[in-house]
């Protein structure tokens, strides 16, 4: 089960959204600040180049076995 502030922070349940009180809204605040800060850090190099050698090893298998 997803908690409210999850759900609110995702979109959901906008209209029957209780008052928040200050507390909620400062947390509500720091978590947005702390996804969009972690959203627009580049993808590490490390990650980039597991997902090539991903990509390569998949080309190189067989068709049946690619599909599977």
């Amino acid at each position: 089960m997803v908690p409210d502030r999850v759900k609110n922070l995702m979109g959901h349940n906008r209209m029957s959204e209780k008052p928040k009180n200050r507390l909620d809204e400062q947390i509500d605040e720091n978590l947005r600040r702390v996804y969009q800060t972690a959203a627009s850090e580049p993808v590490p190099d490390r990650f980039t180049q597991l997902l090539d050698q991903l990509r390569k090893a998949e080309g190189d298998k067989p068709s049946s076995e690619a599909d599977a």
